[in-house]
């Protein structure tokens, strides 16, 4: 099945975008992520796992671009019946996602405290552990 962006093409260029995400390339939230934590990884001295994490952000997106190619790119499939209806439905939450993808990734800087503050919640269990258990 090839060419499926003749027939869907907003769905095409919605998953097309959707791979950038995928491999955290900016401006989406992908890459904050990946940003936040190869800064963690380079300064606790663990290179390697943060060339490893550059190594698989670039191999998800080879990945995901090699099957938008192969899904939606090409000669348009005439075996291919469309349906509009259905493409409408499944762009909408995809537009969705990737509107708040794209949130995250320009307004980091205002949800980084939060998530920040969560991170060491989350490495200290013992405030969680007092607080659930007090009497």
């Amino acid at each position: 099945m090839r060419g499926l962006i003749h027939h869907y093409p907003l769905l095409g260029w919605l998953f097309f975008i959707s791979a950038f995400v995928l491999a955290g390339i900016p401006p989406f939230s992908g890459f904050i992520g990946k940003l936040v934590l190869l800064q963690g990884a380079i300064e606790a001295d663990y290179i390697v796992v943060a060339i490893i994490g550059l190594a698989s952000s670039l191999l998800i997106l080879l990945s995901v671009i090699r099957i938008f190619i192969r899904g939606f790119w090409g000669e348009k499939d005439e075996s291919i019946i469309p349906d509009k209806k259905a493409a409408r439905g499944f762009a909408f939450p995809v537009a969705f996602l990737l509107f708040f993808s794209v949130l995250l990734g320009v307004g980091a800087e205002w949800f980084y405290p939060s998530i920040e503050a969560i991170g060491e919640y989350l490495m200290n269990p013992q405030e969680y552990i007092e607080s659930v258990l007090k009497e």
